[in-house]
């Protein structure tokens, strides 16, 4: 008798079958405790990817109950035959589920990559994955099989055939969903270790599209008389969707992982460049160094609206977790007069800081770790800046205040830093009331260029954070354009002003003028590679020039960093990192005696167009603190809670009542 007849594959097959649960199980569950860990809340890809594990679990063991009926042998016992139809056909249709979610899982977590066009393809991709797995299902259990539906079933030659087809097509998908981030990725200003290890992390799915292909050729198979024919089938269907989990677990494993280090970190891209902002000791997720010397900023509007921030605010600050508080609102023993001057010193002193993105391809951890920020101990933050000419990088105290408590605003507007869930994109749209109330800031500040500028200061560094780019996955992608846009304006009449005023120019009081405009031009250029700012929006405006006369001036405001490129041309002031190409002078408006941008009216009409009314007889209004989980009620809060409780203290809350700012820590 031939040795081959009875080799039975159905321990092997069972054995393999649990290890790669095992395997995948550790990644996932490893993923989620993370997670909870970090008090991040679970996202749409964790819920799926769990879903497909759980699939998966479900299609084993029924695996192992009929490998216990004879399963892997040449021959299954006549008396076991007729308890194989009903699990064989479930555990199929679990296995191909399990494939199907494991690879959805993967494409929802890129969606969450700011990037228009690449959404569009991932959504296109999941569509047709789903349209191409789904009929492989329903062969299962409409193919003609021994339970006998001749004339009512599908032959097995044509199941055969697609199924072949569907796993062919779906180990394409596993290779273009692990290639498709590798260009946004290689536009990222981070390190090039930083950029390979992403790479090498998003492209884990590479294997599972092997497995996938190799899966399609064992197919034909089952259609022989050997009943162990679909052995390697079950096999390495297990295997893809087992590495499809290990696969889509390992990019958020790596983000969360270098996360857990930092201690509790909001989440701003798991695919970004994690840095910290460091303020006595207390770390956050901002990618600008900025250590506080001086008391933190403000209390609480009257309004009970917004935090404006503004040079000259002082008040009380709690720390969250901490029963300190800090500066106590005429507590101070300084007049007016001295409040007044360190407002006006705050706009005119020059402070050095940090970078907010890597500027080498080449930096590596122990350059890192030489030049990590100490709050000022060490490092240069928060040095004069006469004393360091050559340090490119400095803000005006007044923006270093001001940038400390967006960060916060952020943060109280990341459900997640509070084991809370309420809606995908609260954090997205959070950032936006953030980056309004700074235009609003802006706005306000209508006579004093000086407040005007911290503004303009501020936005440009906290666009360039982490947490930022949230904002930039916001599902609303119109209404991203439009808010970048009105940004973009915002500075160039900001450049305009100074214009009039005769301070654009290379020895300006104004010390960080080319640093901030090179800021402006590398957010322009960044959305722009991802799509998310788009041209062909002209505008034409009448303008009045000094002397009496008025002409028209027709601009694309998609192209504003060739305008800030332009207005450094005219004025001789060095931009840096910007190329030295010449001709955007030619693109400008003439010096006219009023805003040439039209900002005002902008501004009207985006607050027409985005903002919100309260009731019916209110206005809309942009900004505010719809999703500033600090200006929520304790009831609402405890109702988006993960444990239906209020995240935060009895001291938390009467300080929060009482007017007080919480602090992250």
């Amino acid at each position: 008798m031939d040795r081959g007849l009875s080799v039975d594959y159905g321990p092997q097959l069972n054995a393999l079958l649990w290890l790669l649960i095992s395997l995948s199980g550790l990644f996932l569950f490893t993923r989620l405790y993370l997670k909870n860990c970090q008090n991040r809340g679970l996202w749409w890809d964790d819920w799926i990817l769990l879903a497909s594990w759980i699939a998966l679990t479900a299609g084993a063991g029924l695996t192992t109950y009929v490998i216990n009926l004879g399963y892997g042998k040449k021959f299954i016992p006549l008396t076991n035959v007729p308890y194989f139809g009903l699990p064989v056909k479930i555990f199929s249709s679990l296995m191909i589920i399990a494939n199907l979610w494991g690879k959805t899982s993967f494409g929802v977590t890129l969606l969450r990559v700011p990037v228009r066009w690449m959404r569009i393809c991932v959504w296109c991709i999941l569509a047709s994955l789903t349209l191409a797995l789904t009929p492989s299902v329903v062969m299962v259990w409409a193919g003609c099989s021994s339970v006998g539906l001749a004339g009512r079933c599908v032959p097995i030659d044509i199941s055969i055939r697609y199924n072949v087809f569907s796993c062919a097509y779906s180990a394409v998908v596993d290779v273009a969903l692990a290639l498709l981030p590798w260009k946004y990725l290689l536009n990222q200003e981070m390190s090039k270790k930083e950029k390979i290890g992403a790479m090498i992390a998003m492209s884990m799915g590479l294997f599972a599209g092997a497995t996938a292909a190799a899966k399609a050729t064992t197919i034909p198979m089952v259609s022989g008389s050997d009943a162990r024919g679909s052995v390697p089938l079950v096999a390495l269907g297990a295997a893809e969707a087992a590495v499809c989990i290990m696969a889509a677990s390992i990019p958020i494993l790596r983000a969360l992982a270098r996360g857990g280090t930092r201690g509790r970190v909001p989440r701003g891209s798991e695919t970004g460049y994690p840095t910290n902002m460091t303020e006595s000791g207390v770390r956050t997720a901002a990618s600008l160094s900025l250590p506080i010397q001086v008391p933190p900023a403000g209390a609480r509007q009257p309004e009970g609206r917004r935090n404006t921030n503004t040079p000259d605010s002082w008040g009380e600050t709690l720390t969250t977790g901490s029963t300190e508080t800090l500066g106590r609102k005429g507590d101070d023993d300084s007049s007016d007069e001295d409040t007044l001057e360190r407002a006006r010193q705050g706009v005119r002193v020059p402070l050095l800081v940090q970078s907010p993105f890597p500027e080498s391809d080449d930096d590596d951890d122990d350059e890192e770790d030489e030049d990590a920020c100490d709050g000022g101990d060490t490092c240069l933050c928060g040095k004069p800046a006469q004393e360091h000419p050559d340090h490119k990088w400095i803000a005006t105290h007044a923006c270093r205040r001001k940038f400390l408590g967006q960060v916060d605003m952020a943060l109280f507007r990341d459900p997640n830093n509070f084991g809370m869930h309420t809606f995908t994109d609260h954090e997205a749209y959070g950032m936006v009331e953030v980056v309004e109330n700074l235009l609003l800031d802006f706005v306000e500040a209508d006579s004093n260029w000086r407040e005007q500028w911290v503004v303009c200061e501020t936005l440009s560094f906290f666009l360039q954070t982490d947490l930022a780019e949230a904002l930039m996955g916001i599902d609303d992608s119109d209404s991203l354009n439009e808010l970048i846009r009105l940004v973009g304006r915002t500075f160039l009449s900001m450049l305009a002003l100074l214009e009039r005023e005769r301070r654009l120019a290379p020895d300006s009081e104004v010390k960080n003028l080319g640093l901030i405009m090179s800021l402006y031009i590398k957010l322009a250029r960044d959305l722009h590679a991802d799509d998310l700012l788009e041209e062909g929006k002209e505008e034409t405006v009448e303008l009045k020039a000094v002397n009496g006369s008025t002409t028209k001036y027709t601009f694309d405001l998609a192209n504003f960093d060739e305008y800030i490129l332009g207005y450094a041309e005219r004025h001789g002031i060095t931009v840096p990192g910007a190329s030295q190409d010449e001709g955007f002078a030619e693109k400008l408006p003439i010096q006219a005696a009023d805003d040439p941008w039209n900002t005002a009216e902008a501004f009207r009409a985006y607050e027409k167009d985005h903002g919100k009314a309260d009731g019916l007889s209110q206005k809309p209004a942009i900004g505010g603190d719809k999703y500033d989980i600090t200006t929520w009620t304790s009831a609402e809060r405890s109702s988006a809670s993960m444990n239906r409780r209020d995240p935060f203290s009895k001291k938390e809350i009467e300080a929060l009542r009482l007017g007080l700012m919480l602090k992250f820590e």
